[in-house]
Order: structure tokens, then C-alpha cells, then sequence
């Protein structure tokens, strides 16, 4: 018998590491950190500012000015050092965060940017807009490279392969299309979907697509072939994200039901259910042991629960509504920017337990939840 098998639930604690009051006029859209080991982060507000600030200290060190309207993205280039942001102005900048200059302007959209994202290496960057369309430009300087064309409608997300070779893409017109971004050829198309498809992720390996919608599924797909490997039912309402761990080993979905899955890749068994919020996640990420999630749900919670169990181990209440959240890699740091401009850094504590011990209390669990719902369902 293992050793874990009656262990009791420790809590992930958030200490508070600084404030930063009024950071924005109005909302704080989205976070990132930046710098080498993510001892700087980014703020996008709806005053039509980007800011950069010191982790520890809360100091800001820049504010980047130019967009026309509210900056809805923003995202450290893979050097840390550039900064580049999407707004409602229909464009994208590149930034130098340490001067605040502009450097680059990403421009050739007709309408809304609502997806920005860069490859991992920093080759690409690719904004998604609602004309339907990606534009896809170089990460050195910002010039236009190519544009992905085909969708039917207004794009939703965006994301590269980790070897840069592939950039996948969602959109409202219901499917799915994988693409290869030197020479813009689209490569395959998902059909399936009978919604709105909200979100894509490429699995670690990049063998396996995982596909949110508004028909309120979660689907998983051959990358290569496109082909449908299962459809995972379950939520009751609109599912918004659907994301792999960093080991591949579990999916997580997040639904406007307020509930969060967690599901077995393999043979799409729901593994887990984390229920307590009361409003919309707005943000959310894995803590470094990719067993602990972090969100923050316009319920004004920061909460942290253990994927494995659907257990919630952590709890921070904020004064306002939560509207944008990133845990840096290392988990030790969770930026939280909510619905006044506020913005608040939390050094989050993981329970002291190695990785393989909390992979192996989280299978424990789940064996024993299962045989606990066979020996009901029996009796």
C-alpha cells in the first residue's frame, strides 16, 4: 500500500509581495512577466497604456505610450527585453520597455486584434484579428512576413508549435486550421465543432490538438492528420479554455459554468471536477509542479486547487473583481491585475512535497475516488 494513500491535503498559501494602486485607469486587460528569470512584468490597460514594473519592488520602470484605444494584450518576447502589445486601435507595437519607445508598429488588420502570440524562440510573432484573418510578422524587427487566410470568420486564438514549424488557429466560423507559417500554406482544416471553437493548444509533443467551444465540448484531434481522436462532453455550459499540463499527461478545461475539468488524454476519463467559483475565471496557469492551478475569477478570488483530486488549497480574496492573472514559470509569483486598475503580486508557497511525490498522492487519489464510486455505485 502506498505510503500516500491517506495523506492529508496541504494548502498553497499567497503572501502578499507588493501593490501597485491605480496602475491603470480602468481595467487591467492582460499580465506577463518578463526579464531572465521574470523579475520584471507587464500591464495592458484599457487607458490605452503598457507598463513595466519590478516584481519585488512594485516600482515601475516604464510606461509605453502610442496605442489609440485600450491595449487588450501584452507579451515579453522570449529575450525579455522587447515587449510587444495588441489594442483595439487594430494594431500591434513592438517596444523596447526599458526606454518605453516605440519600435515597431504591426499594422495591416481592418478590424479588432483579439489574439496575439510568439513562437517560442521569438521567429514569429502572430496577431489573430476579427477580420478573419493572422498576420504573421518577423520577431527581430516587426516586419510583415505573411498572412494566414481561409477562415470564415473572425479568428479567436492563436498558437505555435514549439519547434516554430506549425502555428495553429481557432476561429468563429467553427473550425480549426493548421498552418505552416513560412510560406502561409494552410495544411488542415477540424471540422466538428458545432460552436464558436474558443481555444487551441498544441499537446508538449505537439502529436495532439486540444480544441474548446461554445457547443460546450472539448475535442482532441491528430495534429497531423487533423483527424478527430474524442470528443469530451461534460460542462454545461460554454467551455473557454482547454490547455494540456506541461507533461501531457492531463487536459485542464475551464467553462462559463465556473467549474474546471481535468481529463486523461488517453482515454478522455474525467479525472476530476474543481468547483467554488461564482463568477468567470479570468486568468489562470500551473504552478511549476504542472499539479497545482492557479485562477482568478471575477468572484474576486485567487484560488489554487490540486488538479489530481479537484481538492481547493488555496485561497485570496481581493477587493475587486479579478480581471487578468499570470503565475510566472517558476510558480513562486502570481501577478493579479483586477477591474480598477490595481494591480497585486503574490509569492505562492507549493506544498513541500517533491514533484513524483504529488504525481503519486494525486494517482492514489484518483484510484481511490474511483473504487469509492464503483463500490457505490454496486451497493
Amino acid at each position: 500500500q502506498s505510503n500516500f494513500a491517506f495523506f492529508p491535503e496541504q494548502q498553497v498559501t499567497f503572501g502578499q509581495v507588493c501593490h501597485v494602486d491605480k496602475a491603470h485607469t480602468g481595467q487591467v486587460n492582460s499580465l506577463c512577466f518578463g526579464g531572465r528569470n521574470g523579475e520584471i512584468f507587464a500591464t495592458a490597460g484599457f487607458d490605452g497604456h503598457v507598463k513595466v514594473y519590478k516584481t519585488e519592488e512594485g516600482t515601475e520602470i516604464s510606461c509605453c505610450s502610442g496605442h489609440a484605444k485600450s491595449v487588450d494584450i501584452v507579451r515579453f518576447m522570449p529575450n525579455g527585453v522587447l515587449l510587444v502589445s495588441a489594442s483595439r486601435d487594430d494594431t500591434a507595437r513592438m517596444w523596447d520597455y526599458k526606454t518605453g519607445q516605440s519600435l515597431a508598429v504591426l499594422d495591416g488588420h481592418t478590424q479588432r486584434i483579439v489574439a496575439l502570440t510568439i513562437s517560442a524562440q521569438g521567429k514569429y510573432i502572430a496577431t489573430g484579428s476579427i477580420d478573419s484573418t493572422v498576420r504573421l510578422y518577423s520577431g527581430k524587427n516587426g516586419a510583415f512576413h505573411t498572412s494566414l487566410v481561409g477562415h470564415k470568420q473572425g479568428i479567436k486564438h492563436v498558437v505555435f508549435r514549439s519547434d516554430e514549424t506549425r502555428v495553429l488557429t481557432s476561429s468563429r466560423d467553427q473550425t480549426l486550421r493548421l498552418w505552416d507559417p513560412e510560406n502561409g500554406d494552410c495544411l488542415a482544416e477540424f471540422v466538428g465543432h458545432k460552436s464558436i471553437v474558443s481555444g487551441c493548444e498544441f499537446s508538449p509533443d505537439g502529436s495532439l490538438i486540444v480544441s474548446s467551444s461554445l457547443d460546450k465540448t472539448v475535442k482532441i484531434w491528430y495534429a497531423d492528420s487533423g483527424t478527430l481522436k474524442m470528443t469530451l462532453p461534460g460542462h454545461d455550459s460554454w467551455v473557454d479554455w482547454a490547455f494540456f499540463n506541461t507533461i501531457g499527461s492531463r487536459i485542464i478545461s475551464i467553462a462559463e459554468d465556473y467549474s474546471i475539468k481535468s481529463w486523461d488524454p488517453d482515454n478522455g476519463r474525467q479525472t476530476s471536477v474543481m468547483e467554488g467559483h461564482e463568477s468567470y475565471v479570468e486568468g489562470f496557469g500551473l504552478m511549476s509542479d504542472s499539479i497545482h492551478l492557479i485562477t482568478g475569477s471575477q468572484d474576486r478570488s485567487l484560488r489554487a486547487w490540486h488538479t489530481g483530486t479537484g481538492d481547493l488549497v488555496g485561497l485570496k480574496m481581493l477587493p475587486k473583481e479579478v480581471s487578468a492573472v499570470e503565475v510566472r514559470n517558476d510558480g513562486y509569483r502570481v501577478v493579479v491585475g483586477d477591474i480598477a486598475g490595481n494591480i497585486f503580486v503574490f509569492a505562492s508557497a507549493l506544498p513541500s512535497l517533491s514533484r513524483d511525490e504529488m504525481e503519486e498522492v494525486s494517482l492514489e487519489r484518483e484510484k481511490l475516488a474511483t473504487e469509492l464510486v464503483a463500490a457505490m455505485t454496486t451497493n
